[in-house]
C-alpha cells in the first residue's frame, strides 16, 4: 500500500509540497505587523510580500499539477473535488491558496480600521481577535469584522 508521500511529485525546481511547506510560516511575521504595529508607514508594504511569494509559489505549483495531472477536476461536483484533495499536491496548493488570501483579506481589515480612525486601545481588543480569526478560521474573522 503506497503512503501520501508516495503521490507527491517536485512542484517547483524539484522540492515537493512537503519540503516546500515550512516556507508557508513567512506569513506570521506579516500577521504580527498587522496586529501589533498597523500604523507604522512599513506594515501595509511589507505585509504584502508574503501573499506576493506565496501567490508565485502557487502559480508555479499549479501548473506542475496540471501538467501531471491525467484527470482534471470538476469544480461544479463535490466529489470530483475531495478527489483532488486526496492528493498531497493538492492539499499543497490549497494551503498555499488560504495562505496568501487570508493574509490579504487581514491586510484589508486593518486597513479599513485604520481609515475608519479606529484608537489603538480598541483596535487591539477589537480588530486583533478578528484578525486571529482570519488568520485561524479566514471568512469567521472577516464576518465578525464586518
Amino acid at each position: 500500500m503506497s503512503s501520501w508521500r508516495d503521490k507527491q511529485i517536485p512542484l517547483i525546481l524539484g522540492y515537493t509540497g512537503e519540503e516546500l511547506f515550512p516556507l508557508m510560516n513567512l506569513v506570521l511575521p506579516a500577521w504580527l505587523l498587522l496586529a501589533m504595529f498597523p500604523k507604522w508607514k512599513y506594515t501595509q508594504g511589507l505585509v504584502l510580500i508574503p501573499p506576493l511569494f506565496h501567490a508565485i509559489i502557487y502559480v508555479w505549483s499549479a501548473v506542475a499539477i496540471m501538467m501531471n495531472n491525467d484527470t482534471p477536476v470538476d469544480f461544479s461536483q463535490l466529489h470530483s473535488i475531495v478527489q483532488a484533495f486526496r492528493d498531497p499536491n493538492t492539499v499543497f496548493l490549497g494551503w498555499t491558496h488560504y495562505i496568501c488570501f487570508d493574509l490579504v483579506v487581514g491586510r484589508a481589515i486593518a486597513r479599513d480600521a485604520i481609515d475608519r480612525g479606529i484608537t489603538m486601545p480598541i483596535y487591539y481588543v477589537v480588530v486583533v481577535p478578528c484578525l486571529f480569526l482570519t488568520l485561524m478560521l479566514g471568512p469567521c474573522g472577516f464576518v465578525l469584522y464586518h
